[in-house]
């Protein structure tokens, strides 16, 4: 049984580390991944690749909110309903799934929108609670832990990691892209019953957290410079679709600066308004043109 954790904020760095997690539990063939989780959430980019791993890792993946008073909100909720088992230690929570902008505000209606599809997906995937997944992003629902096993959203709860992994001895679960069954007891076809299991326990050390706090706050900061970015881009792209459009059609150029000026005058200000023809402009243009010498031709 390969055993690591996961605190605080879910970032690249985090995805990283729970990848090789399951590549060293997937190649050293042990009987499951055991990931006891407690954190706030973190980025959706990071959390996307997280699920993607957990639904096709061949080793069964199983995720521990713990210790009491631990919870699995926002990003993270997503997380423990894509693990294979999901469990929970009394007096933890599970949800508040709904997206928030790099300034903690709600997101906007399609945000929220792929996300709760996303949800979705997950909890049909793994046979939980749909209704749930699509609350937890739309409506910010949050359940205890007895409510989550009840409400089919999470599967046992247990006080202790060592309790959860007698639960479980025994169970069957499908892994991998194919949903192939596989046991989290291997060694049941050998006719042995294990009676120890030998963990090994990953954990961060500080000088790690501290990177991987600095690289996701990085990362809030390149997505702000992108979004903000992006912005100015499509503000400077619109007026210049505006200005084609109203180039090849001269009436509706002429009604726009009606309209102009009468959201001018309704300001009921000291403004003077001299309207021009745009033919004038044109001949102007074609005066300041030099001529052409005409020479006569001799008969």
């Amino acid at each position: 049984m390969l055993v690591t954790r996961l605190d605080g904020t879910v970032t690249p760095v985090i995805a990283e580390h729970l990848e090789d997690g399951l590549r060293t539990a997937e190649r050293e063939h042990h009987a499951a991944c055991l990931i006891e989780m407690d954190t706030p959430g973190g980025l959706l980019q990071s959390t996307r690749e997280i699920v993607q791993e957990f639904l096709e890792s061949d080793a069964p993946v199983i995720l521990y909110v713990t210790p009491s008073r631990a919870r699995a909100v926002s990003a993270s909720a997503y997380i423990a309903m894509s693990a294979h088992v999901a469990a929970m230690a009394p007096g933890t929570h599970i949800g508040a799934g709904t997206p928030v902008t790099g300034q903690g505000e709600e997101a906007g209606d399609t945000v929220v929108a792929d996300a709760a599809a996303f949800a979705v997906s997950i909890a049909e995937q793994r046979g939980r609670n749909t209704d749930f997944a699509r609350d937890m992003v739309r409506e910010g629902t949050s359940v205890s832990d007895r409510e989550a096993v009840r409400t089919d959203v999470v599967d046992p709860v247990a006080p202790s990691r060592e309790a959860l992994l007698t639960e479980l001895d025994g169970r069957r679960v499908a892994v991998g892209p194919q949903d192939s069954e596989r046991g989290v007891d291997v060694t049941n076809p050998w006719g042995v019953k294990v009676t120890l299991v030998e963990v090994k326990d990953v954990e961060l050390p500080e000088p790690m957290r501290r990177a991987m706090a600095r690289q996701a706050e990085a990362e809030r900061d390149r997505r702000a410079k992108v979004i903000h970015a992006k912005g100015e881009y499509e503000a400077a792209e619109t007026p210049a679709d505006a200005a084609d459009r109203l180039e090849g059609h001269p009436a509706a150029l002429h009604l726009r600066i009606l309209s102009t000026m009468a959201e001018i005058s309704a300001e009921r200000n000291s403004t003077l308004i001299v309207p021009l023809p745009m033919e004038i402009f044109r001949l102007v243009d074609m005066l300041r043109q030099p001529r052409s010498p005409i020479t006569a031709e001799k008969t």
